[in-house]
């Protein structure tokens, strides 16, 4: 692996809010920790709306930073301030661009940073656009960035996919020659009920499918590791999100719009923005190798938490089969706890950020988080990984472990180390993960069969036709009883 003669690496941050203020840590703590040797690390340019978070961002780098890094409030002025800034160095390095922005943004940004230097302009050969997910929200885009120069540099945020654990468990298939045959997902938060008590955080939109569905087909692809080609096999809305533009805490706890639906707007994916988001999706798709052979891998995203639906009960019977030998309650991997809306969020760099309240009124609510993998292999051997933590003091911590087809123990992949923060990991520390394996990649540039790039826009391939064949399954349905049923869910999930 032929390495570049990089010795520094360059960061210009798109928004400054909840992610963006963690992006911004996430640089200062690899400036500090001095963690690739060799390299320099900048924070060039910051660019925020928000004039509050404009001078909180001025505030922190002058606490934080040895050079202040310049702040904007137009991507234009960053981009300018970034040619002089590249000029004022006689080497070309990698510049990553990081996109904290609303998803509706983000390919508006993508395309401003793809045209604004020429094909043979160093800064676009060293530019590698990340994204938080999802990265593109419409299937035209996705047409559209295939087109690009093969060489220009994409991908989403996915924390997953360079997390100790996850790294250990390839490692382990790669040991031990496993082939794994079939893939569960059971990813689950509770943005749905979060946003009804009024302390759901800006910026998360789309639905459960949207929202939560690139990175665990992101860490199937990893797993998987080669090319492969995604087809959607089934696609199933089992709740929608019921909530009214004001929450009252009365019956009538459903979509203000549910009686405007129409099959013409249920098939214009144009009105797609018109539909209430999904709370709960399961999809089933077959990842097909160049070889031609087939994984299966069937996936369960929720806005609602824990529901009770069919799939959930196959993948936890899943679970049971391959623990007969193991403690492994549910309480070790459906994290629960209560909160109270509205809401207000830290911001990163300090300061609050409002929770996306409509209701005055005081509300608890029970929310569960789940994000559970389950790999089965060829030789029978099932793995089962947890990538849920929540500090050092409770049941939930990541887990991996293999069991045999009879549920006997094999080995504990990977197990929770005592001694560890009183908390979750931070999201900046993530975040610095992630920044770090970026910055390998673009000092080193691997040409892996597979690339990043490739691998996002199959995501978003494979995310578009879930998304259509869902919508396409809608208009059977009866919308009264059916988001009557998903507002029951949420309902006995509050708290007055």
């Amino acid at each position: 692996m032929a390495t570049e003669s990089f010795s520094r690496v360059g960061f210009v941050i798109l928004g400054c809010g909840y992610m963006g203020g963690n992006a911004v840590r996430a640089v200062e703590h690899l400036m500090r920790s001095n963690s690739i040797p060799d390299v320099e690390i900048d924070l060039v340019a910051v660019v925020t709306h928000n004039p509050e978070f404009h001078e909180l961002a001025k505030v922190y780098g002058n606490e934080h930073f040895s050079s202040q890094p310049a702040v904007y409030q137009h991507r234009d002025d960053a981009i300018s301030y970034l040619r002089q800034y590249y000029k004022t160095y006689n080497e070309e390095f990698p510049v990553i661009v990081y996109d904290a922005t609303p998803p509706m943004v983000h390919f508006n940004n993508l395309e401003f940073h793809y045209h604004s230097f020429q094909k043979d302009d160093p800064i676009r050969k060293n530019l590698f656009y990340v994204g938080e997910k999802p990265l593109l929200i419409d299937p035209a885009q996705v047409y559209r960035v295939q087109s690009y120069d093969p060489a220009f540099n994409l991908s989403c945020n996915v924390p997953e996919t360079v997390s100790n654990m996850f790294k250990i468990v390839k490692e382990y298939i790669a040991k031990n020659q496993l082939q794994v045959k079939e893939m569960y997902f059971w990813s689950a938060g509770s943005e749905g009920i979060r946003r009804a008590i009024g302390s759901g955080r800006a910026g998360i939109a789309g639905g459960a499918l949207l929202d939560k569905s690139i990175p665990e087909f992101f860490l199937s692809l990893n797993l998987i590791g080669e090319k492969v080609e995604g087809t959607v096999r089934r696609s199933e809305i089992l709740h929608l999100v019921p909530i009214e533009e004001r929450f009252s805490g009365k019956d009538n706890f459903i979509l203000t719009s549910v009686n405007k639906f129409s099959k013409s707007v249920i098939n214009d994916e144009r009105m797609r923005d018109q539909l209430p988001a999904d709370g709960q999706t399961y999809v089933e798709v077959d990842w097909k190798k160049e070889s031609g052979e087939n994984i299966r891998a069937k996936y369960l995203f929720s806005w609602l938490g824990v529901t009770g639906e069919p799939p959930e009960r196959e993948i936890i019977r899943e679970i049971l089969n391959s623990t007969q030998s193991l403690v492994f309650p549910e309480d070790r991997y459906i994290l629960d706890s209560e909160e109270c809306g509205p809401q207000q969020y830290s911001h990163p760099l300090g300061g609050t950020i409002l929770g996306e309240s409509s209701s005055e009124a005081k509300f608890k609510a029970l929310t569960q988080d789940v994000k559970i993998c389950i790999l089965k292999c060829k030789d029978g051997t099932t793995i089962v990984c947890n990538f849920l933590e929540d500090g050092a003091h409770s049941k939930v911590q990541r887990t991996a472990y293999a069991a045999a087809k009879n549920g006997n123990l094999i080995d504990r992949i990977y197990e929770y180390r005592p001694g560890g923060a009183p908390g979750p990991t931070p999201k900046w520390e993530e975040m610095a993960d992630v920044f770090s394996f970026l910055i390998r990649r673009c000092i080193y540039k691997p040409q892996p069969q597979f690339s990043i790039r490739d691998m996002t826009l199959e995501c978003h391939n494979v995310l578009f036709s879930a998304h259509h064949l869902a919508l396409g399954n809608i208009s059977t349905l009866d919308f009264k009883s059916w988001i009557a049923k998903s507002g029951r869910i949420v309902r006995n999930k509050m708290i007055k």
